[in-house]
């Protein structure tokens, strides 16, 4: 059970210093704010999207 304890609490240092970069910077906090409005994404899907779609914000020319 201690382990379990421990993962719970990294997670939430990670969720929080993760929730202080995106308030540091502006942009990433709208882009943010607009992906929770998404039924469905909450702070893990949209940590993950930010990280891994850099280009997620930038226009489709397609």
């Amino acid at each position: 059970m201690a382990s379990f304890a421990h993962c719970a609490t990294e997670l939430k240092w990670l969720d929080s210093k993760l929730g202080d970069a995106l308030q540091s910077v502006p942009h990433w906090q709208q882009l943010g704010d607009q992906l929770r409005s998404v039924p469905g994404v909450g702070n893990g899907v949209m940590y993950t999207l930010l990280g891994e779609l850099p280009e997620l914000d930038t226009p489709s020319h397609r």
